[in-house]
């Protein structure tokens, strides 16, 4: 069978050189999409009406933007495979023993990263796997498949290859993940004497990284700029701090003395977690411990002192109403050992990046609004048994951001048809959702007495039964739209924001 070169391109959709050799993205807003781009295609005229459908919603910078299936938008490729001979005769389908469509991300710099699996886990973004021959043949491009990379290779020099270790032994057993590419129904190939290729991009997943957790929004810098001034080197008389003042009480914390020195505290328990008993801020804890206070103080060490101090003025639940400050605050020394300001900047940054993997999500494959991604298509091409298939690649489609879930897509809004308010409609909706509610909650809920409300009372409640409460969705639909309505009106003091959100037309009653 005699090898020809083949080429992947979009089907004659756009008339430029330059992005021929691209697959086409089209933007469908048909509920049946397929079936409608399919039925486009039948036709001879249908890849006029096609190049109409072509992807071109654009941002302020001119950036093309592909829209989720939530906004009811969908988007497919369009692919032609055909021989680089003089006409550009088809590629028999029946060659095709595997056809594709990656998306790949976009780094800062422009290097492609793919959506990589290993031995079963995602690992997430990662660099394509460089073939050691890549680029030199054809049947030796790279492939998405880690096994058939390693065939090409050993197929090349097995004596040589099987002797070489891969230089990154997990980067060379990377997956790249990719959709399916499905040719046209045989009517479809006769009608317009080409091998098409379709299939829907895939621009929303749930899958995250099974290696990596999502990347820290900090750094050392950030912690710097935010970390009390008592824990940063200088003298004790440095700006930043709180005042030296003799008492502060929990009763009045309007001074900003006061207000300074709280700031201060949430930081270090809210950011930072200070309190919470893990490995790393119990390591913080002690490195603040090791810090003595002046002999003047409410406590021997640092630690010590801002635990009391939280305590007292924040969680208001000591038995003390007031503190002691310091006559002055320690000197902390820039760099060295013990607890200088750069050992407790690595320590803060430690507890955080400990919070962070707690409450950080892992990477997920779409969740960065702010990504540039591409696509690429490929075809694996059978031309002899004793060989392994040779891999083709389209050119990559042009940069793409992908349209956030909240924005609208020009798609008519989702009616929520909501009840009428009136007895025969009311007495009709029975409870469709029950909530179990334990004895705790039950007795919170029992002290909302509106008249004691009003007059600044707590009425009491010594329950020990649960409830289980029925309701009506619809109900609770309406509750919340009219709240809804309240809350938009009192904000709009704020943003100003209503002709924007809500546009409210008559309709007449049944």
């Amino acid at each position: 069978m005699v090898a020809h070169a083949v080429q992947l391109t979009n089907g004659g959709l756009t008339t430029n050189v330059s992005t021929r050799f691209r697959p086409a993205i089209l933007q469908l807003r048909d509920q049946d999409f397929v079936t409608r781009f399919l039925q486009l295609l039948q036709n001879k005229d249908g890849l006029n009406e096609l190049k109409k459908k072509l992807a071109n919603t654009r941002n302020k910078d001119q950036r093309l933007r592909l829209y989720q299936p939530v906004h009811r938008v969908f988007h497919m490729v369009l692919v032609d495979v055909s021989c680089t001979q003089p006409g550009e005769p088809r590629l028999d389908a029946k060659q095709i023993v595997a056809s594709g469509l990656v998306v790949r991300r976009l780094t800062a710099k422009g290097v492609q990263l793919g959506w990589m699996k290993r031995e079963g886990r995602i690992v997430g973004w990662r660099p394509l796997p460089a073939s050691s021959n890549s680029g030199e043949r054809g049947e030796l491009d790279y492939d998405p498949s880690p096994t058939l990379r390693k065939t090409r290779e050993l197929g090349s020099n097995v004596a040589l290859l099987k002797e070489l270790q891969p230089a990154n032994i997990n980067s060379a057993s990377y997956e790249e993940d990719f959709v399916t590419l499905f040719p046209t129904t045989p009517e479809i190939i006769d009608a317009h004497g080409r091998t098409f290729l379709y299939g829907v991009v895939p621009l929303t997943s749930s899958e995250s990284s099974e290696v990596d957790a999502a990347d820290a929004p900090f750094d050392k810098r950030d912690i710097s700029l935010r970390m009390p001034g008592f824990l940063k080197a200088g003298k004790s008389s440095r700006t930043g701090l709180p005042p030296t003042i003799r008492r502060v009480y929990k009763t009045n914390l309007t001074g900003p003395g006061a207000i300074l020195l709280v700031e201060n505290l949430r930081y270090l328990a809210n950011e930072v977690g200070l309190f919470t008993g893990g490995k790393e801020t119990q390591a913080l804890y002690k490195l603040l411990g090791s810090i003595a206070m002046p002999k003047n103080s409410a406590a021997k060490t640092l630690a010590e002192f801002v635990k009391k101090a939280y305590e007292i003025l924040v969680e208001k639940n000591s038995g003390e109403d007031s503190i002691y400050m310091p006559g002055s605050w320690p000197v902390i020394n820039k760099s060295g050992r013990g607890a200088s300001e750069y050992n407790i900047i690595a320590a803060i940054e430690a507890c955080m990046l400990e919070r962070w993997k707690d409450l950080s999500p892992a990477g997920g494959r779409f969740d960065d609004s702010g990504a540039r991604f591409q696509l690429q298509a490929f075809v694996r091409i059978q031309e002899s048994s004793s060989c392994p298939p040779r891999t083709i690649w389209s050119d990559a489609s042009e940069a793409f951001e992908i349209v956030p879930w909240y924005e609208s897509s020009g798609q008519s809004p989702v009616q929520i048809e909501l009840p009428e308010i009136n007895r025969e409609t009311l007495k009709n909706l029975k409870p469709n959702v029950a909530f179990k509610v334990p004895p705790s909650v039950q007795q919170f809920m029992d002290k909302i007495d509106m008249d004691s409300l009003m007059e600044g009372k707590s009425s009491k409640s010594n329950t020990e039964w649960g409830m289980i409460c029925g309701f009506s969705i619809p109900i609770i639909t309406l509750c919340a739209f009219i709240f809804l309505q309240i809350f938009l009106s009192l904000l709009n003091i704020l943003f100003f924001w209503l002709p924007y959100i809500k546009i409210c037309i008559p309709f007449p009653k049944k």
